[in-house]
């Protein structure tokens, strides 16, 4: 093993709606030894405990909310350290953002706000682009909490929320601070929830150039699982520290 503390990105957890076997080994293997570990998620419509019963539901009955950190957290997390007076905020976004804003102590679909918090939402609609304008065009600061341009739906491809904060950027003229993978933003708030530092934690992920560069970034060590076996690493710029073909070949 690497190490007794993981970041675990959930994009090498699951396939096709389902936990990976080797994931789920990997998970019990680190819940049996002890390790440090959370779950890295840019899921903005579940609420945490919901993310937690899907892995519950799976046969790991030990995960808790209290495992998976999303880009909300992380971003709550910036302001609440850096300018803690200012809870006023505008959403663009589901459940999960806003039951993790709301458990941090924010007003929500305020007539003034500090920021504006973009994340998916499915029914988000002219109104909602037009309200979180005027909060940006009265002085909130905007706030990408995932920045996937689109989402794989069983209907086809769908507009993701990174959509929406580009077209909020270009409505506004104001750049969106990003919270969401590639910044390292996310990975420093889950080192600090998990009260360790980066030498000591290592980055699992399967995007090259979202999470690993983040990781990279962050001065972490990084393990990348190709998510096919068809990818080439020597194509991409981004190198990870290590490479396995599967979560198993972390427990060798």
């Amino acid at each position: 093993m690497l190490s007794d503390t993981w970041l675990i990105c959930e994009s090498c957890l699951w396939k096709g709606g389902t936990l990976r076997k080797d994931a789920a080994v990997f998970l019990r293997f680190l819940h049996d030894n002890d390790c440090s570990f959370v779950i890295l998620s840019e899921d903005t419509v579940r609420t945490r405990e919901d993310q937690a019963v899907l892995y519950i539901d799976q046969g790991l009955s030990f995960i808790t909310k209290d495992d998976i950190y999303t880009s909300v957290l992380a971003a709550a997390d910036r302001i609440t350290e850096m300018t803690p007076g200012h809870r006023n905020a505008g959403v663009i976004g589901s459940a999960g953002l806003r039951s993790t804003l709301r458990e941090a102590g924010f007003s929500l679909d305020t007539d003034r706000a500090d920021w504006v918090f973009v994340g998916y939402d499915r029914e988000a609609e002219i109104n909602d682009f037009n309200y979180a304008l005027r909060l940006l065009r009265g002085g909130a600061q905007l706030i990408a909490t995932d920045m996937r341009p689109y989402r794989e739906t069983k209907n086809g491809p769908a507009v993701g929320a990174g959509s929406f904060v580009r077209l909020l950027e270009y409505a506004s003229g104001k750049k969106a601070a990003q919270v969401c993978f590639p910044s390292p933003f996310m990975v420093k708030g889950a080192v600090n929830w998990l009260s360790t530092t980066m030498d000591r934690a290592v980055l699992v992920g399967s995007d090259l150039q979202r999470e690993i560069k983040c990781g990279n970034d962050a001065g972490m060590t990084t393990v990348y699982v190709p998510a096919s076996m068809e990818e080439d690493l020597f194509e991409e710029s981004v190198r990870p520290s290590y490479v396995v073909v599967d979560l198993y070949g972390l427990l060798r």
